[in-house]
């Protein structure tokens, strides 16, 4: 049963959150909304929600959807780059423990782990930096998001889904149908094409 239920939780947290980028890209009558089903490139499409808020609500073109793009790929590589650093740690361990009755830690041996340690360590805190990045550029699309939605509610739907990351599905699952009406509210000839323009 537990198995179950781990292996439905992603699966259900992937299609409400899809579902929800899918609905507001396509009430906004924003390009290429079937991006949101599309796992990890789906993030492009958050980014254009929150970019599209951008240009309605300060008439100022975005670029966080790149700048998501580009931060989630930096995000992608330091994760590889650490496993590769635990690993070439983890290696020279046991090489070392194989050896260890050979050379009896030889002090060559001992600094040549410290040197490589200190490598992994310093490696790890780049790449720690670089994830921050990316945490930092996805809140800042959610907010965006979420202000579009939901003005009012912003920043207590962001600091939850910040603490609460399982919740970023539900609470944009909440907001899907919802549009600041300010910044979002049809023109007169949205409303009646019939109304000859300006």
């Amino acid at each position: 049963m537990e198995t179950v239920l781990l292996c439905a939780a992603p699966l259900v947290s992937y299609i409400l959150h899809s579902l929800s980028l899918y609905t507001i890209s396509r009430r906004r009558k924003l390009p290429h909304a079937w991006v949101s089903w599309v796992p990890v490139i789906n993030i492009f499409q958050l980014g254009t929600v929150a970019d599209h808020y951008r240009l309605a609500y300060k008439g100022k073109r975005g670029l966080l959807r790149w700048g998501l793009i580009l931060s989630f790929a930096i995000y992608c590589v330091g994760v590889f780059i650490v496993m590769a650093a635990v690993l070439e740690v983890l290696l020279g361990a046991l090489a070392g423990a194989i050896t260890v009755g050979l050379l009896l830690l030889s002090e060559d041996y001992v600094a040549g782990m410290e040197a490589m340690s200190a490598r992994a360590e310093s490696v790890v805190s780049a790449c720690t930096l670089l994830c921050a990045l990316f945490f930092v550029v996805n809140a800042v699309a959610r907010y965006r998001v979420y202000r579009s939605c939901h003005p009012s509610a912003a920043v207590p739907y962001l600091l939850l889904s910040i603490f609460l990351p399982f919740l970023r599905p539900l609470l944009l699952f909440q907001l899907r149908n919802k549009d600041d009406a300010a910044v979002f509210s049809p023109t007169p000839t949205e409303l009646n094409p019939n109304i000859p323009q300006l």
